[in-house]
């Protein structure tokens, strides 16, 4: 019997034994479950909702987002949103810890458009205020999709705010513009944030790395930021591929040139 089985025993014992179950004890359950990340354990959590409304049991902002998360983790982004909707009409306000949840589950199955002109916007309208969170996750999710014109506009309102990015929010700036091949702005951002303190992630290294191998156009060595943290072995590889790249070109360029004279 695991975790989750056992304090089901448990829950079940109380109410064989007409121990009225009260909204503490729901949290802890729903808690338990959501840490599995199980997709039965999310099913089960749904099901002990439904017990809360028949004991008349209101639930509060914490169990409704730990249930929202839990439903998001395992890509049951819509459910969790009908809980929003359910939250707003039991009067029960949410929280950022709420919203953000949901905005990271649209962001990661790609729905751009629900988790910002939906749940960002809802979030808005309830004067819930936007933080590095939720900034960091929709530039990421932006990111990833290559809209870095609404990247941009994200990262201006969070330092416009006066939020500090964090690496979630640079390492993903620093990928998408990677990737667009922008690198004298990666270059920035990424010096930026060794300043602040802030270590990239190793997929921020890896792309910043293969944005300065593809860019250049002379054998180079790693590019080594201040903490000489870049020399992986995959960094490495990438590299050499560039070098063989290259050589095959021009050894191809002097065949041709050959086999034309």
């Amino acid at each position: 019997m695991d975790r989750v089985e056992q304090a089901l025993e448990i829950y079940r014992m109380m109410i064989s034994d007409r121990l009225g179950p009260n909204i503490v004890t729901f949290r802890i359950l729903i808690m338990d479950f959501v840490s599995y990340c199980r997709v039965s354990n999310v099913s089960e959590v749904v099901e002990l909702s439904s017990e809360i409304e028949k004991l008349e049991i209101l639930p509060d902002v914490i169990t409704y987002s730990i249930l929202i998360k839990g439903l998001c983790i395992v890509g049951k982004v819509e459910e969790g949103s009908f809980l929003l909707q359910k939250m707003n009409k039991d009067g029960v306000l949410a929280n950022s810890v709420t919203y953000n949840s949901l905005i990271n589950g649209y962001c990661k199955v790609g729905n751009m458009e629900k988790a910002n002109l939906d749940i960002c916007s809802q979030m808005n309208e309830y004067g819930v205020e936007p933080n590095v969170i939720t900034f960091s996750t929709l530039i990421d999710g932006y990111c990833k999709t290559g809209n870095m014109e609404a990247v941009v506009g994200f990262y201006s309102e969070m330092v416009i705010k006066g939020l500090v990015p964090d690496v979630v929010a640079y390492s993903a700036l620093i990928n998408g513009y990677c990737k667009n091949g922008n690198i004298k702005e990666a270059f920035r951002l990424h010096k930026e944030m060794l300043e602040l303190g802030l270590m990239p992630n190793k997929n921020c290294h890896v792309e910043y790395a293969r944005g300065v191998v593809e860019q250049s156009t002379t054998k180079i060595e790693a590019p080594t930021p201040p903490t000489g943290h870049l020399k992986t072995i995959k960094i490495n590889n990438l590299i050499a591929l560039k070098w063989f790249k290259d050589d095959e070109k021009s050894n191809e360029k002097l065949l041709n040139s050959r086999n034309q004279g």
